[in-house]
């Protein structure tokens, strides 16, 4: 029996897990990682911010937070559901590249945490496939 598919709201509270532990990933990295695996890591978090404000304009969400984030993202745009699975998807393969790339010389918890991250971004994955196609 397969795992069942997050709901968006699900899909976006991961989201914002994952923006936790990017936090701890970039406080880490700089000591532990090359510039260019620093670099994918910051793409990666990146992405999933994208990712994030594309969730956040499609589930629903109390009239405050709502109106909160007129007021401080008013400058962003958040891209449509289907370019959001995009990037997920896209992300997926970045998170292999920095696993493959990580090594030896990076600590164990970093390692996990960039695990964490990618399994974070595969349900959210997951969960935007079945809101584009429709599926359960």
């Amino acid at each position: 029996m397969g795992k069942k598919t997050l709901s968006l709201k699900q899909a976006e509270y991961r989201t914002q897990l994952a923006a936790s532990v990017f936090t701890f990933i970039l406080e880490k990295s700089p000591e532990e990682c090359t510039i260019e695996l620093n670099n994918l890591i910051l793409l990666a978090r990146d992405i999933n911010q994208e990712i994030q404000q594309a969730l956040l304009k499609h589930t629903p969400q109390p009239l405050l937070m709502t109106l909160l984030g007129y007021v401080v993202n008013r400058h962003q745009k958040a891209i449509p559901l289907d370019q959001a699975m995009y990037r997920a998807g896209l992300a997926i393969s970045l998170f292999e590249v920095i696993l493959d790339q990580i090594g030896r010389n990076c600590s164990e918890e970093l390692r996990d945490l960039l695990a964490l991250a990618c399994d974070f971004n595969q349900d959210v994955y997951h969960a935007l496939c079945a809101a584009v196609y429709g599926e359960e």
